[in-house]
């Protein structure tokens, strides 16, 4: 075996074991939570003092979780999700809409899945902390 086929056959073993490395990286990756600040254009502040922001030909407005648990901590929403601080259990921020479940939507602070009602069509209320 010349010393050209052996580093051939070297330099595609090595990128076999970094193309299953990066398929395990890849998947350990897909588990972890959806950071929703990652694709916010603007931050929950400053989201707060518009009070209305137009977004994509939508309309979002935002509500606060507290009130509906003992001592007014959380809330559970129309589909049974409960939060504290806006946040599903993926990370997702929390959507108000007439969409069915689980529809995703991207919003000014972010990926949000809608998991309670309140308004409808293009208007999303945000449950923001």
């Amino acid at each position: 075996m010349s010393l050209k086929t052996w580093v051939a056959s070297l330099l595609l073993a090595v990128s076999m074991f970094v193309g299953v490395a990066g398929v395990t990286g890849t998947t350990a990756a897909a588990n972890t939570k959806y950071n929703p600040k990652a694709d916010a254009i603007m931050s929950v502040s400053a989201f707060k003092r518009m009070g209305r922001v137009h977004y994509h030909s939508r309309v979002f407005t935002y509500y606060s979780p507290n009130g509906s648990h003992i001592f007014g901590l959380g809330a559970y929403t129309s589909d049974g999700t409960y939060t504290l601080n806006g946040h599903d259990k993926n990370g997702y921020l929390i959507l108000a809409n007439n969409k069915k479940f689980g529809t995703k939507i991207k919003t000014p602070l972010g990926m949000g899945v809608v998991h309670d009602r309140g308004t409808y069509g293009g208007h999303y209320d945000i449950v923001v902390k």
